[in-house]
């Protein structure tokens, strides 16, 4: 079978992947049956299972894509180097104890292990099958699209197959045969099985080329036509920003995230309506104007996304959450940029996104395996941001997320705590021996995190009075707002022209002194002065129509005293509605 170093016949491969899902799908049932029932704690005699456990479990697909694709003893080399890669970065979650990524790769930032074996197997596979280092574009399109493709239906396969079986033990169940729901109990008989099945369905899509590659280019041929909406709705959306400046953008507190999506999609579209390059001239004309104008809105995405997650770690610093956005700018970046120099570049249409993909994917691959590593892990990261803060002075001690290093950030954080207790600074000291004391139960009593308030005064150019309103009190214009506050109407957190509401002011209690209804947008709230100070009040319960909005706009507004009190049983209030 190794006389030469040619790729395994097609009968080779087939028993050599279900040999793969059977003893791989043993050994990781005698781990999982093995396992102590310490519930789900990892302790230090427990770190050679776990790591044992991704070995083999990622390993196994490493193979199962490699066979039939990869010569033989490039095949050994690379299984063997994924396999020590797989072992230092899960012998690394476990032993530093990140939150984020403990156990069998579950974790936020452990899981990035999964598209970087993805990628590193592409490139690998992809330049293997040339012969060089650098396959061709076309290479590395097919191969990448095809394991994708091949991956979901091999998953979806497996499912149907885990729930046929299930499906037979019931109905047997039902006329008192359990043998085969004992059976599915086993785990030394279902692991191996699912193995097996995966092993199946990845060979049946290999032995089936003609239908696989249809399947794909019928997913592409969807994906392409998508471009031109997103296109549509992202370039209303880059036009509009003009218009209302970044503050509505900035107050959804999701900006990076919902920027960051967008870029996801925008390069997931372009490259489906590019195809493999090689036949451009046969693009149809509209995906040629739309994958143009998307790459300008990608960069635009890019450069916000950007921007926003400059502003809160310039201003908070870093968390593991942020470390993480930044993995994804860097890359929306990269590719923002790698793409508008291809739309402007010279030669046969936007060719240069070839040579950005390709570079592009050594690029995220080496910036996969730094997080996947202490040389840019996250918690290390972060602790190291969030420690400088505080010695400098930058955070307040009773300000800083103590709670962050004790149980967030594993190791790194607890060295760290570590070391804050022996600082020559009191407060630190002292709160580090407080915060190093506090066990398990005391991880979930955070207190809620707000940001900094942010006051400004309202700006009458906001608010447009009624018909039949006099002026705002000017105790209200005096009064300041806090901008950060979610629960204020628009009008009173941003200076942009489609933050405007419409005010009412009528006296709704009968005391003499006018309140303010406003509405902004679908919402109506109310202000009434209490103790010299102007406090909210949600209004619910009304049909916001166009009736309502012309009604309210004319000044058709007055008060009525309601149909019922309230009812009051002992410290009770139960409100009657009107009907």
């Amino acid at each position: 079978m190794w006389k030469s170093n040619n790729i395994f016949g097609n009968k080779q491969v087939f028993i050599l992947r279900l040999l793969v899902g059977l003893v791989f799908g043993l050994a990781l049932a005698w781990l999982i049956e093995s396992t102590p029932n310490n519930h789900g704690d990892s302790n230090s005699t427990e770190i050679w299972r776990q790591v044992c456990f991704a070995v083999i479990g990622l390993g196994a697909f490493v193979l199962w894509a490699g066979l039939g694709a990869m010569r033989r003893i490039s095949l050994a080399i690379w299984a063997v180097t994924a396999a020590i890669v797989i072992a230092y970065v899960a012998n690394h979650s476990v032993t530093m104890g990140d939150a984020r990524g403990v156990g069998y790769l579950g974790g936020t930032i452990t899981f990035l292990i999964f598209p970087f074996l993805f990628i590193a197997h592409e490139l690998v596979s992809s330049g293997d099958q040339a012969g060089k280092i650098i396959a061709p574009y076309e290479t590395y399109f097919d191969e990448a699209w095809k394991r994708g493709v091949q991956l979901i239906l091999s998953l979806i396969f497996t499912q149907l197959f885990l729930g046929i079986l299930f499906l037979g033990g019931a109905l047997l169940g039902f006329i008192g045969i359990d043998w085969l729901k004992d059976l599915l109990d086993e785990k030394y008989f279902m692991v191996p099985a699912m193995g097996m099945a995966i092993a199946s369905a990845v060979h049946l899509s290999d032995v089936q080329p003609k239908l696989l590659s249809n399947f794909r280019n019928l997913i592409l041929s969807i994906f392409a036509w998508l471009l031109p909406l997103i296109v549509l709705v992202g370039g209303i959306f880059v036009v509009s920003l003009a218009f209302t400046g970044l503050a509505p953008l900035w107050s959804t507190k999701a900006a990076t995230a919902t920027l960051l999506t967008g870029c996801v999609i925008f390069v997931l579209l372009i490259n489906a309506a590019y195809g493999q390059g090689e036949e451009a001239h046969k693009i149809n004309t509209i995906l040629k104007i739309a994958i143009r104008i998307a790459t300008f809105i990608l960069a635009i995405f890019a450069v916000l996304a950007a921007y926003s997650l400059a502003l809160r770690i310039n201003q908070y610093g870093f968390t593991p959450d942020r470390v993480f956005a930044l993995i994804g700018v860097v890359i929306a970046v990269s590719y923002g940029a790698a793409y508008l120099a291809a739309n402007i570049g010279r030669g046969a249409f936007m060719v240069n996104i070839e040579h950005a993909n390709i570079g592009l994917a050594f690029v995220k691959a080496a910036v996969f395996l730094a997080v996947l590593t202490p040389f840019a892990n996250p918690s290390r990261l972060s602790v190291d941001s969030q420690v400088a803060r505080l010695e400098s002075g930058k955070i307040a001690v009773d300000k800083f997320d103590w709670l962050l290093l004790r149980f967030e950030t594993g190791k790194y954080g607890n060295n760290a705590l570590r070391r804050l207790t022996s600082s020559n600074v009191a407060a630190i000291k002292s709160k580090a021996i407080e915060t190093q004391a506090l066990n398990d139960d005391d991880r979930h009593n955070r207190p809620p995190q707000t940001e900094p308030a942010k006051m400004q005064r309202p700006d009458v150019a906001q608010f447009t009075i009624v018909k039949g309103g006099t002026a705002l009190p000017q105790s209200f214009l005096n009064q300041e707002f806090d901008i950060n506050d979610v629960s204020l109407p628009n009008c009173l957190r941003e200076r942009t022209k489609s933050a405007h509401c419409e005010v009412a002011i009528i006296d709704l209690n009968g005391d003499n002194a006018s309140e303010l209804v406003f509405k902004a947008d679908y919402q109506l709230f109310l202000y009434y002065q209490e103790n010299g100070l102007w406090k909210i009040q949600d209004i619910s319960g009304f049909p916001f129509n166009e009736n309502f909005k012309r009604a309210f706009a004319i000044g058709e507004i007055s008060a009525a005293e309601p149909k019922w009190d309230d009812l009051i049983i002992g410290n009770q209030t139960i409100d009657i509605p009107s009907r």
